[in-house]
């Protein structure tokens, strides 16, 4: 399988913000083919369509979101434009399923942004913003305030979620016809234990299961629907890290394979790749191994469409690797190629047409 891979970055430091290659899988390679420096200040997330690719402006003051054309073929990209939000920080992007509204992460602000796009798939007006409020457990830290890192939205579109690290909940939203948003009911909001931090989460496909990695507890939540309400509940928790290691780690990202039968998760510090197996009836997921990065700060990865190949955006080291997996017992292995990129943030792959 030949794929087109994108990688996020920090600008300064010599990096040239988005870049975009291929990976070979006959000859287990990656290739940077172009780099897109304009328009974009610190695109530390991005959002890949068939035909749009996203790019979230990780801000110090205000938001913006760069919106691309993206040539399915070759991977390339043409500017389109650059929409600017309330919030600082921003860090996640998030298309909804109509693909007619994007979502935002403020994490300096502690903010969610809602976008309603025209019919090229480009943001036009913000059709929802909610400013959280709050003092987080560790409030002589980093949570001394609300810092949402996250947004998620329901297969049906009616629940927005989205990840507060400095509040330690889960928070969940009505979605209005309008696109504006409604707290939900008290019974839908998630909380986790004090000072866990929570980052990032996936959903399974039917929605009957939610993951959560907290950054600052280091933990993988499983949480399951509760019947009737919609909300969902806590049935597992469990490190990230191996037992007994006491070093400072900060957990990062979280992925299924696209057989869903594995789920993967990112340690800054002990700098690696939690795996887990995941049960398909009870949701409850147990690790298989911890991987190396093959690099420092593992902040972002992906798991290849054909599910046989990992890469993984290590930020301290400045490198992206690409890794061997075995999709029957979903193990990584070793490094097959390697490119130096300056503050790698984000990496994801997709099918060339």
């Amino acid at each position: 399988m030949n794929g087109v891979f994108y990688i996020g970055t920090y600008s300064g430091s010599g990096s040239r913000g988005i870049y975009q290659g291929i990976f070979d899988t006959e000859g287990e390679k990656l290739e940077i083919r172009n780099a897109y420096p304009e328009h974009v200040e610190n695109p530390s997330f991005l959002a890949v369509m068939e035909n749009r690719l996203y790019a979230a402006n990780e801000l110090q003051k205000g938001g913006a979101v760069t919106t691309y054309e993206r040539d399915e073929r070759s991977g390339e990209l043409k500017f389109l434009n650059r929409f600017s939000t309330e919030g600082a920080g921003m860090c996640h992007v998030k298309v909804w399923p109509d693909q007619r509204h994007i979502s935002m992460a403020n994490y300096n602000s502690g903010s969610a942004v809602v976008c309603e796009m025209d019919d090229r798939g480009i943001p036009q007006r913000v059709s929802a913003f909610v400013q959280h409020e709050g003092i987080g457990y560790d409030k002589e830290g980093r949570q001394e305030g609300p810092h949402v890192h996250a947004t998620g939205i329901s297969s049906d579109a009616r629940y927005l979620y989205a990840a507060d690290l400095g509040l330690d909940q889960l928070f969940c939203y009505q979605v209005k016809e309008d696109g504006s948003l409604e707290t939900a009911p008290d019974q839908m909001q998630v909380k986790v234990p004090a000072g866990e931090g929570p980052r990032h989460f996936v959903f399974t496909p039917d929605q009957r299961y939610l993951y959560l990695v907290t950054e600052m507890g280091n933990k993988l939540h499983v949480m399951k629907r509760k019947t009737g309400s919609g909300g969902y509940a806590v049935i597992q928790s469990v490190s990230t890290l191996p037992k007994g290691d006491s070093r400072m780690n900060t957990a990062a990202d979280i992925h299924f394979s696209a057989d869903r039968r594995y789920l993967y998760i990112s340690n800054r510090g002990e700098d690696c790749i939690t795996g887990y197996a995941v049960d398909a009836k009870t949701g409850k997921a147990e690790c298989i191994g911890y991987f190396p990065s093959f690099g420092e700060g593992p902040r972002n990865f992906c798991i290849t469409p054909d599910d046989d190949y990992v890469l993984i955006a290590n930020q301290y080291s400045g490198n992206v690797v690409l890794c061997g997996r075995d999709a029957e017992t979903g193990k990584i292995s070793k490094i097959l190629s390697e490119l130096e990129v300056p503050q790698p943030v984000f990496v994801t792959a997709v099918r060339r047409e």
